[in-house]
């Protein structure tokens, strides 16, 4: 579609760039629909300042980098960033299906949102015990929250991971679960700890309800899968309950636990990358900083008698 005239044409080709992200880039809905948005608004920028005739073809280099300047007063660092990644990703559709020229895709500025500074919040050990503590094991709903903190602070998924954990997931046999539900599709296998084994199989046999969902982790008293969400607010009820008061108490905050935890006992980026299903060792490197027993072998002694 190289001559959008009216909305109809912006609406025809943003689906077609939806189904690009889903079926060949991989995309989870949520980020797709976030994606889409952006482009929509782009492209409906763009078709009104050509006059409600826009030739795709007629793109310039300056139009899409006055764009990105245009929205840098009313966007935070980060969701600028995550701007120029779509509009790049936009492109390089457009150039694939032959609308505009491939040098286009050099027109997005490179955004940094600045060095991360402070580091991950996480719980200690102790506090991750104090956690496990404050449920009860012996009651259906307690067996379950024991069983999801675990599967989040010691194999490291994310909320949805979590939540579209299935039965067929789980490897006894080989001591792995199966991650599928993952950001890009990227699967992976992860070990159990002998405590998230003997937690999951209390949970599901003597607390999980029979129920033809193949979801592991089920409401109460209503039975049905958890949605992410779901999981988010199981853990902070739980952190409230344990009174551990973190600036976000959700399911990410075990996330970083586990991540963390890692870095503590000496894991190198690639192999926390890895076990969190991250592409870039970056977003692994931030847990680097909380590493404190490799810290303290680099430290210096504070010299004596002072000046």
């Amino acid at each position: 579609m190289k001559h959008i005239t009216c909305t109809d044409d912006i609406d025809r080709l943003v689906d077609n760039f939806e189904h690009y992200l889903r079926e060949v880039k991989g995309l989870v809905p949520k980020t797709c629909a976030r994606c889409t948005s952006r482009a929509h608004k782009f492209l409906t920028e763009a078709w009104k300042r050509a006059a409600h005739d826009l030739m795709l073809g007629d793109l310039r280099s300056q139009e899409i980098l006055r764009y990105v300047t245009r929205q840098r007063a009313r966007c935070k660092p980060w969701s600028l960033q995550e701007l120029g990644s779509t509009l790049r990703t936009l492109l390089r559709f457009l150039v694939m299906t032959g609308e505009v020229a491939d040098s286009l895709i050099h027109a997005v500025p490179k955004i940094s949102r600045g060095p991360r500074v402070g580091s991950p919040y996480y719980l200690t050990e102790a506090q991750l015990q104090t956690l496990l503590a404050s449920v009860d094991p012996r009651s259906p709903e307690g067996a379950r929250d024991q069983a999801l903190i675990l599967v989040l602070a010691q194999a490291g998924l994310r909320a949805g991971e979590a939540a579209h954990l299935l039965l067929d997931d789980l490897d006894w046999s080989g001591g792995t679960l199966r991650v599928t539900q993952t950001k890009g599709r990227r699967e992976r296998r992860l070990p159990f700890s002998a405590a998230l084994t003997k937690a999951l199989a209390h949970y599901l046999r003597r607390a999980r309800p029979v129920t033809a969902h193949r979801r592991v982790f089920v409401g109460f008293p209503d039975h049905r899968p958890l949605s992410s969400q779901r999981v988010s607010e199981v853990i902070g009820a739980v952190l409230r309950r344990a009174r551990l008061v973190f600036p976000r108490p959700g399911a990410h905050l075990l996330r970083h636990t586990f991540a963390t935890h890692l870095a503590q006992r000496g894991a190198g980026p690639k192999a926390i990358a890895d076990l969190l299903g991250h592409r870039q060792l970056q977003t692994a490197g931030f847990y680097i900083q909380v590493n404190l027993p490799l810290l303290q072998t680099v430290a210096q002694p504070w010299p004596e008698g002072g000046v």
